[in-house]
């Protein structure tokens, strides 16, 4: 586990409640995410005025990964809501596994 250098004395920190993405297809999401993964889907929400869905996935530990997904949102763009060499990608996510 990586210790920080520099311990903040200002507030206790007690983790991250969850990350929220946003993707675009919420049953291939499910899918994975429950399916491939084996995180249970534990809270979905609806958008006001059907814009969509927030929902969230149990990471462990009182974790979870969250995502957001837009009834009309457009698909992404290139080089604008997504790097221009990998038009389809998250930056980054890992998981400890035993």
């Amino acid at each position: 586990m990586i210790k920080p250098h520099n311990i903040n004395q200002e507030f206790a920190l007690g983790g991250i409640n969850h990350v929220a993405l946003v993707c675009s297809d919420m049953q291939r999401t499910v899918d994975f995410y429950s399916g491939v993964l084996g995180m249970p889907l534990i809270k979905s929400l609806d958008l006001p005025n059907d814009m969509g869905q927030h929902f969230f996935f149990d990471a462990g530990n009182g974790d979870c990964v969250a995502f957001f997904w837009f009834a009309d949102a457009p698909d992404g763009v290139p080089g604008v809501s997504a790097p221009a060499a990998i038009p389809e990608s998250v930056t980054s996510s890992a998981r400890s596994a035993p």
